[in-house]
């Protein structure tokens, strides 16, 4: 029993050395000042993989003096750093979207107690479809530094605000939607079993890069496809068909070109466009028209002829009959 109760006391200790440890490695590594939060503005779309970053600008500090009693300056205060949170492809939108925003600068980097005030900014990326946190919003984080009551310990805690509101985190979204190309064929001498070849054009947004899988029927266009901010997919549809393309992020053009065909004349709808909702719709009639020669005049010729005579027989005959009766 005695040994079991040893035992059962090592490992409590041991698991609080551990947990001692841990937290103490994480108070080295940097403190938890706010969330991110990386979300989808559409369903049934997946997020390229991201890293967000942030600059960290020297705004005030007050209630902060030095031994000699002057008051200290912004070319006093520390530079604080934020780490990159990064996401990995699909996290968007997932249990994973919510990530902490930490700050890695240690409280000994302060001279002296005092409230410093700072500027956050995140680095704007070119990932198209990404939304940035960087356009009408104020990003400032606070922070105290003050001594510990107990242990005269120097330690900081840190506020951070959006917009002058305590507490929210930043957000992030990744914007994407479908396009659907559709396909009719019209007019009497139209084939509605024949296959009409298409090519979809899709372009980057300037200054942008297409970090996303964009999928269509069992075929994929990857971010390697993109060359100089240029994709094209082929496609074949016959009448009544549909071709969806998946996951585009907004800000992407397209423009659908279908072969010449004989015969044919195309008329488009939303032939070019930007994606920049949900679903897109883009469609192309092909009409052909033509003559249909009955055959009626040939086939009933003698037919007429026959009426004719017939008609001059009778016609005949009412005169012989009325002679005859004079």
């Amino acid at each position: 029993m005695k040994k079991l109760i040893k035992r059962g006391f090592a490992a409590l200790l041991a698991l609080t050395l551990a947990l001692g440890m841990s937290v103490s490695a994480f108070a080295a590594d940097g403190t938890q000042v706010a969330k991110k939060d990386y979300r989808l503005t559409n369903s049934g779309t997946t997020s390229p993989a991201e890293t967000f970053q942030f600059t960290v600008e020297k705004v005030g500090v007050t209630d902060a003096t030095k031994p000699n009693g002057d008051k200290l300056t912004t070319e006093d205060m520390p530079d604080l750093t934020i780490a990159d949170v990064s996401y990995a492809a699909g996290e968007a939108g997932s249990a994973n979207s919510v990530k902490d925003l930490v700050v890695t600068t240690p409280a000994t980097d302060f001279p002296t107690v005092g409230i410093y005030t700072y500027k956050v900014t995140e680095t704007p990326g070119n990932t198209a479809g990404v939304g940035y946190s960087t356009v009408g919003k104020e990003l400032t984080l606070k922070a105290t530094v003050y001594h510990d009551d107990d242990t005269l310990e120097l330690k900081v805690a840190y506020a951070f605000r959006v917009d002058g509101d305590k507490g929210p985190g930043i957000v992030n979204t990744y914007s994407a939607g479908s396009l659907s190309v559709g396909k009719r064929v019209v007019g009497n001498l139209g084939n509605r079993k024949q296959k009409f070849n298409f090519t979809v054009t899709f372009t980057a947004p300037e200054g942008k890069t297409v970090n996303s899988t964009i999928t269509y029927g069992d075929k994929t266009i990857t971010p390697e496809n993109f060359k100089n901010g240029i994709a094209t997919a082929t496609f074949s549809l016959a009448d009544s068909e549909t071709m969806v393309f998946n996951n585009v992020p907004y800000g992407v053009t397209y423009d659908v070109t279908e072969d010449t065909y004989e015969g044919y004349t195309a008329n488009y709808g939303n032939k070019t466009g930007t994606i920049n909702s949900s679903t897109t719709f883009s469609h192309i009639d092909n009409e052909k028209k033509g003559s249909v020669d009955t055959g009626v005049i040939l086939h009933s010729a003698p037919y007429i002829l026959l009426l004719v005579g017939v008609g001059a027989a009778a016609v005949a005959f009412l005169i012989l009959k009325k002679h005859r009766e004079v």
